[in-house]
């Protein structure tokens, strides 16, 4: 929305008076402060019937970026028709709940934001260990992972990545499949997938799973949930060797130190 041309005249001229930069370097900027603006606080009469302006989690990282960065979300938090049509048993609250979660952490993640446990408690008003059941409902019968700050940028224990990367791949699924169904790129899935095959082939020869973590600079924690897939997935060694192979890993080389 553009500013009135009263208001942008005086505040460029201020600019101007005070700081002395250029008027169209002065006009540039006041648009982008008001662009920047309009972008977090939004006007009353922008927003429908039910909407919320929340502040979440950016997912845009870099080594430059602030890790507590947060961006404004507007998010419906009440359709008119669930105004409408209130539950009236604890089924249709949680079928209410469930369509609330998955609207709000689907909006946040088309703004580049995401969500944390916290947030869905206070913008639904309920609790954590529903709203997790009801995480982990949804992934099971739809065999998507919503995009929350758990699972998007490894903020909390909502679902391990051992549960909603290598578990699909050891099913067959493939890394753009796994990428599109948990909201993660393929590069972070690969990530996921190679400490896998580290632990692996530790695993083939005989190193110690306290030794591991050293090796691989992960946690003693996670090196245990990888170890417990092992064990799961592949009951001899056979079969863990062939999976190596088809991962292209070639043992032979690894054997002689290559």
């Amino acid at each position: 929305m553009d500013p009135p041309d009263d208001v942008l005249a005086s505040l460029v001229e201020k600019l101007v008076s005070e700081h002395s930069p250029k008027p169209a370097q002065a006009e540039a900027m006041v648009r982008h402060a008001m662009e920047i603006r309009a972008w977090c606080c939004p006007l009353i009469a922008e927003l429908k019937p039910g909407q919320v302006v929340w502040l979440a989690h950016g997912t845009h990282r870099s080594r430059r970026t602030d890790p507590r960065l947060f961006v404004p979300v507007v998010l419906t938090l009440l359709t008119p028709e669930e105004a409408e049509h209130p539950p009236s048993n604890r089924g249709e609250l949680k079928q209410l709940k469930m369509r609330q979660i998955e609207r709000l952490t689907a909006e946040a993640s088309r703004q580049d934001g995401v969500l944390t446990i916290l947030d869905l408690e206070w913008l639904l008003g309920v609790g954590g260990s529903l709203i997790r059941q009801l995480l982990e409902a949804y992934q099971e019968k739809f065999g998507v992972l919503l995009p929350t700050a758990g699972t998007i940028l490894d903020m909390g224990r909502t679902l391990t990545h051992k549960t909603i990367v290598v578990e699909p791949s050891l099913q067959g699924y493939s890394t753009q499949e796994i990428a599109r169904h948990i909201y993660h790129t393929p590069e972070a899935v690969d990530s996921y997938l190679r400490l896998f095959d580290r632990v692996l082939i530790l695993r083939y020869f005989g190193v110690q799973a306290r030794v591991m973590g050293r090796v691989t600079g992960h946690s003693n924690a996670l090196i245990k949930e990888h170890l417990a897939l092992v064990e799961k997935h592949f009951s001899d060694p056979d079969a863990l060797k062939a999976y190596l192979i088809n991962r292209g890993v070639r043992l032979d080389a690894v054997s002689l130190g290559a």
